[in-house]
């Protein structure tokens, strides 16, 4: 492995001669990836350990039973499979929950008595033997990354045979706490998550038993749901050899008609053994152009393999016309959680595609909140606020579909799409769509900030202030509900941040500009942040007393840049509220460490994040997934994005170049990373100095960069421009659509990226 590892890091600087620049030649990329691949020696018993694979709308993992070495499982799932009933089940967790699909069991002749088994990153495929008592099961397994089919081909050896079952899992929520399975539960739900219960929710009844079938020729489980639409599992094993069989299966889902089980029956009618081979093709074409669009390598081998696994966790998650990215990922288990959550899950799934330069698969993000706007509307509590408003509840099926008034320990949280509605932002920032931000962004952000400006008060002092709001997860109870006070930080943060970027949009759009001055006067006017000794408070009534896990006091440092380093006056608050909240390291959990990491990249402290985000391997499973009480998709993800944060920056109108290398890092480099302005940016670190950058306009929108060379040169092709200086390290250069300009320091003639030039 070491030797691929490095005779593709050789390949890697070939040189080359291409409008008379040197350049690095493009990596052999299944050789570099390889070095990063899950591997297994012996066979994986749960899912903790298990391979995993997946397309934005169906997964699988595949794994043993520690308790029956005769068993290999290979368990399904898809990420928008839910219930549908309405409030009188209960909020989201009990009547709309993401539901658990089943596995197939693969009994064999003999024990297992050992594996070789890899999960190639760059294949996105499970291959290696599995070997038994009797023999040995060859294996080549695949979520196809184009249509819903999971393609799993077994060759068996020696005496070795099996037999193939499906076990389907109860179409029931897995929230076990106050589940209303008896009437006597339903004072008590009532006075957890609101009275309006008592009077009209429900006891359970349970979905029906799946249904079994044959169709010509495909195997059936039909799953329909009494609230409307059905699921349907479906498969068909075909014989390739008298040793070799190939499993193809499929789940479907719709809702309200029932039309799975037949679109699932006409996929598999067409798929199979006679297009395998045209299906895998595609498959390794979709997943070869994802990983091509970026590249990072840096010296921490460690980290840089934890990297590009986030990045094919992502390609297995997410999809332009999918789902959005839930608590679970597309690995759903036993879990309290069933469910997208608002409040910081979702935020963190995404951040990391803008900067790899995948903002097409982020999509599925805008793409449900423009589709379910109505019911965001619909959400916002009181009635009558609906005519200009939107709100989005701390928990949601697919459906978006959640009123504030749905769970009483969060009817006070604001802040959810708002700090949603600075996702999209991004993605138009890293892009530079104006059709996006009208369509996409502009829209929602505006009712977002509407939702506030019905909450907010002008008080005596001259200054508009937020009655009241949550601010997760805080536990401190100091009156009324745990993390409920008055000026919120998290509010007052996303406010700022949302009325600024609204006057920006509208000036953009040619919009609204009899808005812009109400707008103004609120921003001029908001009360201040709430500070103290300790940094920022929780809120203005509400002190930071009590170290948690989440962030969401801090929004102003990170992620929306409104207090940063470009202030100097504001670090030592910066420094003082991070100590604060970091105060107590047994109440963090795993994102803890990657939001303290980003912070402490914000402020240029490359071996403070460095060591957060190490601080995160304790909290990781075996496979590299993490769980609390069930399973957070995100934290890993925000690993990635952390750092991205070391490496690259760009907010305030600014890229910034390695603003946080840990002294330790001498040698590194990144391809074709975004930042904000549209700019495709490429940089290389050689014995602790920049050699050279490398900047594509994409756009055409102004280019400010700071950078520590030393009296920089820049070239557009081969013509030599100056660079304006604007402040210190700081230089400005004009780029039209499509152009690039290189930035080297003086004498340097060695290569550059072939992907970067001209």
């Amino acid at each position: 492995m070491k030797k691929a590892y490095w005779l593709s890091i050789i390949l890697f600087f070939y040189f080359f001669s291409l409008k008379g620049q040197p350049v690095i030649k493009n990596p052999d990329w299944n050789r570099f990836l390889s070095a990063h691949d899950l591997t297994f020696n012996k066979m994986p018993v749960s899912w903790e350990q298990a391979p995993f694979f997946g397309n934005g709308f169906i997964a699988s993992m595949v794994y043993g039973d520690s308790t029956d070495l005769n068993r290999i499982m290979i368990q399904v799932f898809r990420t928008d499979v839910q219930d549908h009933r309405d409030s009188t089940a209960g909020w989201t967790a009990y009547s709309r929950p993401r539901l658990p699909i089943g596995h197939f069991e693969l009994q064999t002749k003999g024990k297992i008595t050992a594996c070789n088994l890899r999960l190639s990153l760059w294949n996105a495929e499970l291959t290696g033997t599995i070997q038994t008592t009797a023999g040995s099961l060859k294996l080549k397994h695949e979520v196809s990354a184009q249509k819903d089919l999971i393609f799993t081909d077994i060759t068996t050896t020696g005496n070795e045979n099996y037999t193939l079952t499906w076990h389907p899992d109860e179409a029931k929520s897995t929230r076990k706490i106050l589940f209303p399975l008896s009437a006597d539960i339903i004072p008590k739900f009532a006075a957890v998550y609101g009275e309006k219960y008592r009077s009209i929710l429900k006891v359970y009844q349970p979905n029906p038993a799946p249904i079994y079938n044959r169709i010509r020729g495909v195997n059936v489980s039909t799953q329909n749901l009494l609230a409307g639409g059905q699921y349907t599992t479906a498969w068909k094993q075909e014989k390739l050899s008298a040793h070799q069989s190939l499993l193809t299966l499929t789940i479907q889902n719709s809702y309200p008609e029932q039309i799975a089980t037949d679109q699932a029956v006409r996929l598999l009618t067409v798929n199979g053994r006679t297009n395998y081979a045209k299906n895998y093709q595609d498959h390794l074409q979709w997943w070869h152009t994802y990983y091509r669009k970026s590249f990072m390598t840096i010296p921490d081998k460690k980290l840089e393999s934890f990297y590009w696994q986030q990045i094919y966790k992502l390609g297995c998650a997410s999809r332009a016309n999918g789902p959005v990215m839930d608590t679970s990922g597309p690995w759903f288990q036993p879990t309290p959680w069933p469910y997208i959550t608002w409040d910081l899950n979702v935020q963190l799934c995404y951040w990391a595609l803008n900067t790899s330069n995948h903002l097409d698969i982020a999509a599925s993000l805008p793409n449900t909140l423009k589709r379910y706007q109505q019911h965001l509307i619909n959400n916002v509590v009181p009635p009558e606020w609906r005519k200009d408003a939107a709100y989005l509840s701390i928990t949601t099926a697919q459906d978006l579909i959640g009123s504030a008034d749905d769970d009483i320990r969060y009817q006070h949280i604001n802040a959810n799409l708002p700090w949603v509605m600075h996702n999209v932002w991004l993605m138009y920032r890293y892009s530079m769509n104006k059709q996006f931000l009208k369509e996409s962004c502009y829209p929602l952000l505006e009712k977002s900030m509407s939702y506030y400006l019905h909450l907010i008060k002008k008080e005596q002092d001259g200054k508009y202030h937020i009655p009241v709001g949550y601010s997760p997860e805080y536990p401190e109870k100091k009156s009324g509900q745990a993390g409920e006070t008055k000026d919120a930080n998290i509010d007052i943060s996303l406010l700022k941040w949302g009325l600024q970027t609204l006057i920006a949009s509208s000036k953009i759009l040619n919009i609204n500009a009899d808005k812009r001055s109400n707008w103004s006067d609120i921003l001029n006017n908001l009360a201040d942040y709430p500070v103290d000794e300790t940094g920022f408070r929780i809120g203005a009534d509400l002190p930071f007393a009590v170290s948690h896990r989440h962030y969401s006091h801090l929004l102003m440092i990170y992620p929306l840049y409104l207090i940063n380093a470009d202030q100097p006056k504001n670090i030592p608050l910066i420094e003082r509220s991070l100590s604060t909240w970091l105060s107590d390291p047994k109440a963090l959990k795993g994102y803890s460490y990657t939001g303290a990491a980003s912070i402490s990249a914000a402020i240029g402290k490359g071996d403070d994040a460095l060591k957060y985000i190490r601080g995160l391997y304790k909290f990781l499973l075996p496979n590299g997934l993490y769980k609390e009480n069930g399973p957070c998709f995100e934290t890993p993800l925000s690993a990635a994005q952390s750092l991205q944060d070391m490496l690259l920056q760009s907010w305030g109108d600014k890229i910034r170049i390695f603003p946080a290398v840990p002294h330790e890092w001498k040698n590194l480099y990144f391809d074709r990373w975004l930042a904000e302005g549209a700019f495709e940016v490429s940089a290389k670190l050689f014995n602790g100095e920049t050699e050279f950058i490398v900047i594509k306009s994409l756009a055409g929108t102004r280019c400010t960069f700071t950078t520590t060379i030393k009296k920089p040169v820049a070239f557009i092709g081969r013509k030599k421009v100056e660079l304006k200086m604007v402040a210190k390290n700081t230089y400005r250069v004009n780029l039209t659509r499509g152009q690039s300009v290189v930035i080297k320091k003086k004498g340097f003639n060695g290569p550059l990226f072939a992907s970067t030039i001209n």
